[in-house]
């Protein structure tokens, strides 16, 4: 672990803690405006703006994976990185310590390479999460706390990661012990505020949104939507995240109803995002899709069907989805996910690589560079 140091903003603290408690309370932003930019302000070129989603991949590897990596999204024609912001790794023992070491040289080697970063502010710190729940997923017991934890981050960063999520997926068990979304309603009311104090240029996004069917442990992105949005609490917000995973299916395959076509469209799961947000005070063309892949392998966890596909229809679905996002007004920006396989063998979850476990591009990686380079304006 690096050297632990102390933040030297943390004078700001008690205020930031009472305007979450204030947005905790009630209390409504007005609306914002505004479509991504370059992290140093400047406009960026035209065409659709598409980054790879990393998780914390990123502030784990080593500086030589940390460079490769990076130097595939220049190569791939893409512009922006999705990382964790991981409150967990950064604040493991108490409020007063901070280890920024690796999320630092993360976000320093991105500007260098003039790449935009999307920061996932998420997870709880393991001294502020619910009694008797011990997992990284388990909401923090105190809104406050993340609101204050969100608003040292932008202040740290102001400049240099140009947009936020407010959590990852907290609609899915998976990464929200029992998903509520009034319990995330008070999360994001008091982060937004901090986040948007700490930088007020950088886009501040409702964390990304499971597009799973209804079953135990999810609620639909819908209804979570709707239920967290309640009140006005979003209406200061600068766009919804979405993962709208489609395999084994092309995003817009008319054959079947998708997540990918509810962004703009009612299906069966329920009505259309965009007009769900724009009943909610956000702009409905302020979509983020900030993780779509499709896995070529690996086993599922409770023995059933898992969608993985072959490495050439894996091609196809990430060449499609950048091209559908591209003629999507709707769509802000495109996340892939991922760069590289986690293991051979395993799960689904590790095989979602535009690489192979040994690094060698899949048919996918060469498809998406070509499908950016068509879509770039």
């Amino acid at each position: 672990m690096a050297t632990v140091d102390r933040h030297p903003g943390r004078a700001l603290t008690g205020a930031l803690a009472l305007l979450a408690a204030a947005l905790v309370l009630g209390v409504v932003l007005g609306p914002r405006t505004g479509t991504p930019v370059g992290a140093d302000g400047s406009a960026r070129e035209p065409g659709l703006p598409v980054g790879v989603s990393f998780g914390e991949r990123l502030t784990r590897a080593s500086p030589a994976e940390l460079a490769t990596a990076l130097d595939d999204v220049v190569a791939l024609g893409a512009r922006w990185v999705r990382l964790d912001v991981s409150w967990p790794t950064i604040q493991p023992v108490s409020a007063d310590q901070h280890d920024w070491a690796a999320l630092d040289r993360v976000v320093a080697e991105a500007q260098q390479r003039d790449l935009d970063v999307l920061g996932v502010v998420t997870w709880s710190a393991p001294w502020v999460r619910d009694p008797g729940c011990t997992t990284f997923t388990c909401p923090p017991a105190s809104a406050a706390s993340y609101a204050v934890f969100a608003g040292e981050v932008a202040q740290r960063y102001r400049g240099r990661i140009a947009a936020y999520e407010i959590w990852n997926e907290p609609n899915l068990d998976l990464f929200w012990v029992a998903p509520d979304p009034r319990r995330y309603r008070e999360l994001l009311t008091g982060a937004t505020l901090a986040l948007q104090q700490g930088d007020p240029d950088a886009q501040v996004l409702m964390g990304g949104l499971a597009a799973n069917d209804r079953r135990e442990g999810v609620v639909d992105a819908g209804d979570f939507l709707r239920v967290a949005c309640s009140g006005g609490a979003c209406r200061g917000l600068d766009g919804v995240a979405y993962h709208p995973y489609t395999y084994p299916r092309t995003p817009t395959d008319p054959a079947v109803e998708t997540p990918w076509q509810r962004m703009t469209r009612s299906t069966r799961q329920g009505p259309a995002l965009d007009g769900l947000m724009s009943a909610a005070g956000i702009d409905p063309s302020a979509l983020w899709v900030t993780e779509y892949g499709a896995p070529t392998g690996g086993a599922s966890t409770d023995g059933s069907p898992t969608g993985a596909v072959d490495e050439a229809q894996q091609a196809r679905i990430l060449a499609a989805g950048v091209r559908a996002a591209a003629a999507a007004p709707q769509v802000r920006a495109l996340m892939l996910y991922t760069w590289r396989d986690l293991e051979t063998g395993g799960t689904v979850e590790d095989h979602f690589g535009l690489r192979r476990l040994d690094g060698s591009q899949k048919p996918a990686w060469e498809a998406v560079r070509r499908a950016v380079a068509d879509t770039s304006g």
